[in-house]
């Protein structure tokens, strides 16, 4: 398999998507640790300074026992990352 790292990618003018963990603790509507976040934040810089044409982030917070599940909501992270 080939490892290549991710400053030897290109992604000029590419649609990229970012596979990250945001499985962060929400305590009250609000995020309680935001490590996870703030990690992946140097990785998606990078990729935006090479100007791809889109970037997709993608993720979960735990299991869902429906699929409208809103405990699960990923909308406070978007908010951070905002």
């Amino acid at each position: 398999m080939n490892n290549r790292k991710i400053d030897h990618i290109n992604f000029f003018q590419k649609s990229v998507i970012l596979r990250t963990d945001y499985n962060v603790p929400i305590s009250n509507t609000k995020i309680t640790s935001t490590i996870r976040i703030d990690a992946s934040l140097q990785t998606i810089q990078f990729i935006l300074n090479q100007q791809p044409t889109k970037i997709i982030i993608i993720s979960h917070r735990g299991r869902p026992n429906s699929p409208n599940d809103n405990d699960l909501s990923l909308i406070l992270v978007r908010n951070y990352l905002e």
